[in-house]
């Protein structure tokens, strides 16, 4: 079991913390870019209606269970933050790795588009990237709509080859036969094309884009970087 830091880190609410309402931050790592962050408010648990008892026992149990790796735990309670607690070598500051968390921004930023008017969870994919798009179309790819994409059920088979030994993952994609249309299969695919139609209706990469229209103030961002990948 990994050491624990400390069993629980509770957060009081000081004078220091009321008054510190924003910073930069400063990026050394490679792709990450510095903008303004709005620090969280913070309480304690016994203001909110929490026993800390209870808390600390939950991470520790937390802690215990076997083949975890976790990173960080935050405790928020009406929109408060009351309780933190970190396992070596993890802190505070550390920037993590989203993996599918980054899904529900994609999603985000198609329902924005669809909120402006800009698009419609109805729209045909090959008409929104017709340049990528195979010569010869089968009938269920001419049928692939924005929301097979939103729902996992674009029908083509998923292939970590694909995004291994493809550079245009857009084309070699809609390139496959689309077999089982409507029909659940989890595919980080299906999020990457989302990501695409956003790049290819905005002009913008998807960070790029959701950084442009809420401005971060609202997601309550520090660093943040992401692997990306260009679609013409």
């Amino acid at each position: 079991m990994k050491i624990i830091k400390s069993t629980l880190l509770i957060i009081m609410l000081v004078a220091a913390s009321v008054s510190c309402v924003a910073s930069s931050q400063q990026s050394k790592s490679e792709g990450e870019k510095p903008v303004k962050n709005t620090v969280l408010p913070r309480s304690t648990p016994a203001q909110e209606g929490v026993d800390p008892i209870a808390i600390g026992q939950f991470v520790d149990a937390l802690m215990a269970v076997p083949e975890t790796d976790i990173h960080h735990v935050m405790v928020v309670r009406h929109g408060k933050v009351i309780a933190e607690a970190h396992p070596e070598p993890f802190n505070k500051d550390d920037v993590h790795t989203l993996y599918s968390c980054s899904k529900t921004f994609t999603m985000l930023a198609i329902g924005m588009l669809v909120d402006d008017g800009k698009l419609s969870v109805n729209d045909k994919v090959i008409d929104l990237l017709p340049d990528k798009a195979p010569k010869v179309k089968s009938a269920a790819l001419k049928a692939m709509t924005v929301k097979h994409l939103l729902t996992m059920g674009a029908g083509i088979k998923p292939s970590l080859e694909l995004r291994q030994e493809s550079k245009d993952w857009a084309r070699t994609w809609l390139a496959q036969p689309v077999t089982k249309l409507g029909k659940f299969q989890y595919d980080s695919m299906c999020t990457f094309m989302l990501s695409a139609i956003v790049q290819r209706i905005t002009g913008k990469k998807l960070l790029e884009f959701l950084s442009w229209s809420v401005h971060h103030e609202p997601w309550q961002m520090g660093r943040q970087a992401t692997s990306e990948r260009q679609v013409d």
